[in-house]
């Protein structure tokens, strides 16, 4: 689950891709604070899912993406919780949307209510570590977490 690959990128055993995204900093730049940078890693896994899937409200199917994709979107989320004050938070903001993920990932169903949840997951837990940050953030991440 997410604590033990968590727990691997802590111990040097699996790669640590943490990133805060491109442009949803303040100003559209990077983000000083930690709870900045958790909130960014965050919204960045939601900016992904939100371009690699399908959210029309009509559509039942989403848009084929390869496995791989899935297993890194979890690595990263992973990444987001590795060594970071706010750890016991990320896993437990983080896990239901990573489990979904991770389901995915080793061939669960994979629809558009399932990649509405998994973003809505994503995008709450930013909200709320955002929320605390007082440099603020830029108009691109005001959309995603609207």
């Amino acid at each position: 689950g997410l604590a033990g690959i968590v727990e691997q990128i802590e111990a040097g055993k699996a790669p640590n891709e943490f990133t805060w995204g491109q442009g949803l900093g303040p100003n559209a730049g990077e983000w000083r604070e930690m709870n900045g940078k958790l909130g960014g890693c965050l919204l960045d896994k939601a900016e992904a899912i939100a371009v690699h899937w399908d959210f029309r409200a009509n559509s039942t199917k989403a848009v084929d993406v390869p496995q791989q994709f899935y297993h890194g979107l979890c690595t990263g989320l992973a990444a987001c919780c590795a060594s970071t004050s706010r750890r016991s938070w990320c896993l437990e903001r983080a896990g239901p949307t990573y489990s979904l993920l991770a389901e995915i990932a080793n061939g669960g169903e994979s629809s558009s209510e399932v990649f509405a949840r998994a973003f809505g997951g994503l995008t709450d837990a930013a909200n709320e570590i955002l929320g605390q940050v007082r440099e603020g953030h830029s108009e691109k991440a005001a959309l995603l977490l609207s």
